[in-house]
């Protein structure tokens, strides 16, 4: 097959055979596209790949692939779900760091409390806090790992650094990972699906393995 790819001029990416050069297409769209957007939008925290496949038009069925060639290629980094060509730092406005300023320290724990919870101490509605947290997640002050719980990612990356550690041995437990983190068993379970979301673990049954990178989550 090989031997074939080679004649016929065929990239392998993602169990998938496409022609190189129409891969060489995508990932340039991709490039130009974010670029664009990066200059456009300065303070943005980059684009997801479904708003990169809508601009991407023609090379929309691509971009899937093409992302995946350029994240190898180390052209491009993933964070929070979002796409960013390697030298972009979004800005993050002055009004958001001080609207995260009370919320983060709660947050500064590879066990932090849920966001009722934080509701609660900090005297707010539950649906004014959500909307407050939207913004510093998406300039990459704190990842969303489930309907009520946000990390810092430093935080976070503690985490997927045990599962690594804990993958390196053998595929590992739900169980394993809450007690080599010393967290409870619901935020073990809800960061557990966030990395199994983000491609980081893939579950087999009731154990996982480390299948991405890590930079995919912080």
């Amino acid at each position: 097959m090989a031997s074939l790819a080679y004649r016929l001029d065929l990239a392998l990416v993602r169990g998938h055979w496409m022609t190189k050069t129409a891969l060489t297409a995508a990932t340039g769209a991709a490039r130009r596209i974010l670029a664009s957007h990066h200059q456009a939008a300065p303070a943005s925290g980059g684009l997801t790949e479904r708003e990169l496949s809508v601009a991407a038009d023609r090379w929309a069925a691509w971009m899937p692939f093409a992302l995946a060639t350029l994240a190898e290629q180390g052209a491009v980094r993933f964070q929070n779900g979002r796409h960013t060509l390697p030298g972009h730092r979004a800005k993050v406005p002055s009004e958001v760091v001080r609207a995260f300023a009370e919320v983060a320290p709660l947050l500064d724990s590879t066990r932090p409390p849920s966001l009722g919870d934080i509701a609660k101490r900090l005297k707010r509605p539950l649906a004014v806090l959500n909307a407050d947290l939207k913004a510093p997640a998406a300039f990459g002050l704190a990842v969303r790992v489930s309907a009520n719980r946000y990390f810092l990612p430093a935080r976070l990356g503690e985490l997927a650094d045990i599962a690594i550690d804990l993958a390196a041995k053998a595929p590992f437990t739900a169980r394993a990972f809450r007690d080599a983190a010393g967290v409870g068993r619901n935020i073990a379970i809800e960061v557990l699906e966030h990395f199994d979301g983000n491609g980081f673990t893939r579950r087999q049954g009731d154990t996982r393995q480390v299948v991405g990178e890590r930079a995919r989550l912080v």
